[in-house]
């Protein structure tokens, strides 16, 4: 499986996964995210069984802010806490071998976020990858 089941996942879609010493999930930095998710006044519940650095969920909060006008705040969450580790992580979804379709939309995914990069500017906070 891509995304879940025992053992080694090869392409995890949570940053913490990438940001941990330890490539464990809710570390320090999924509560550094959901202390900026809190104050921007977005809670997730538990009913998303997810912890809220999964990549799906992380631009479901961008485009939330977006949607209220926040732009300051949307682009905070990518420089800080999406962007450090979402290229890899596209990366890793683009080479994998179990889905064509994964592949491509991170194929797209990647276009997309390089361009929102440029036209804001954005600058990714530099943060040590370990996975």
């Amino acid at each position: 499986m891509l995304f879940e089941g025992q053992g080694k996942m090869p392409v995890p879609p949570w940053g913490s996964v990438y940001l941990e010493k330890d490539n464990l999930l809710m570390g320090e930095t999924t509560a550094d995210y959901r202390a900026f998710l809190q104050a921007q006044g977005m809670v997730f519940t538990d009913r998303e069984r997810e912890p809220e650095d999964q990549f799906g969920l992380m631009l479901l909060a961008c485009s939330d802010l977006l949607a209220r006008g926040d732009n300051v705040a949307a682009n905070r969450l990518l420089e800080a806490h999406l962007l450090p580790w979402g290229f890899r992580y596209l990366e890793l979804l683009q080479r994998n071998t179990v889905s064509a379709f994964y592949a491509r939309l991170a194929i797209v995914a990647t276009c997309y976020l390089q361009d929102v990069q440029q036209q804001q500017g954005l600058q990714p906070e530099n943060k040590r990858l370990f996975f």
